[in-house]
Formats: C-alpha cells, structure tokens, sequence
C-alpha cells in the first residue's frame, strides 16, 4: 500500500438534511458505487433533518467496507475519504426518492490532493518477482512503472513479464 504524501489532503462531500418529514418514505443515498454503497434510509413521518442525518451517519459507520467515514454537525454529514489524494474527487454521489418536508442537498467531493508517487523506491519490492499485472490510477502517474516494465521485456533467461492497467475515471467524449 502506498503512503499519503506530505501535505495530502482528502476529498470530500456533505450532504445537509433539512425540514421535518410529514409522511413515510425512504431514501437512497449512492456514494460511489450503487453496488457497494448504497444506503436506503427509511424515513418515518415526525423525524427531523438532524435525525435523518445521525441516521445516514450510522449507516455509513456500519459500512465496513467504505473508503471513507461520516462525520456530523447538526444535519449536515460529512463524508471524507480515509487516504488523501484526488482520486476521491471523482466519486460520485447522488441520491433517489422523495419524503413530504424533507430536502436533501449534496456537495459532490472535492478539494483531494497531493497524491503519493510509485517511485523506484516502492516498485523495487517487486523488482524480482514475476507477476501478471499491475493496477494504478492515472493519478499516481505512470513513467516510473511503464520505464520498470520496459527494462523487463524479454529478458534473456529470466521471466519477469508484467503489463499495467491503468484506471481513469472521465468522461465518454474525453475518453474518445
């Protein structure tokens, strides 16, 4: 695993509960992935913005599996990514459904930076292990890995083959 660089900072998100719910309802709140992270908050009529947020705040702690965790002020959750970088800017975060008297406003996550760099230092841990593939976002950069991969093709009396799959969230026309 790669270490935050020095001064990294992690992405974030809010999302501010407001109003008190004058019917039954539910909400489903995706942060991420609809697979992995989606939190169906049930909503009964009387329960205020404060206890919708405490409830959505629980069911993100939970979570054991999400790459961040919540944080509250009154209504309004926090959501922050546990490793600092810019890869959390991308996530997405939306929600679907509709209770009487409740609004919810979400602030999709920004402000991640700094991201750690593969140097030589951490791909030497695998500089003589043969292995199949190497999986990197497009943030950490990828020249330190492609000249390492380079120098192992075809290496006379030894195979230390390898190939990088590179992740880059963006969109349909960038990435045509």
């Amino acid at each position: 695993a790669l270490e935050d660089a020095d001064n990294a900072v992690a992405s974030s998100a809010t999302i501010t509960f407001s109003g008190t719910a004058t019917a039954t309802g539910e909400l489903n709140i995706v942060v991420g992935s609809k697979y992995y992270h989606n939190y169906i908050l049930s909503v009964a009529s009387g329960k205020t913005a404060t206890e919708l947020a405490t409830a959505f705040k629980a069911l993100v702690d939970a979570d054991t599996k999400a790459p961040f965790s919540a944080s509250i002020s009154g209504a309004v959750v926090t959501l922050t990514f546990e490793n600092a970088g810019s890869i959390g800017n991308d996530t997405a975060i939306y929600y679907t459904g509709n209770v009487a008297g409740i609004s919810v406003a979400l602030t999709p996550f920004a402000s991640g930076a700094t991201n750690p760099s593969v140097d030589d230092t951490l791909l030497a841990l695998i500089s003589n292990i043969r292995y199949q593939g190497i999986v990197s976002p497009i943030e950490y950069g990828i020249t330190n890995i492609k000249t390492m991969l380079d120098a192992r093709f075809n290496v006379n009396n030894k195979i230390l083959d390898g190939v990088l799959f590179v992740d880059k969230t963006d969109t349909l026309a960038n990435h045509k």
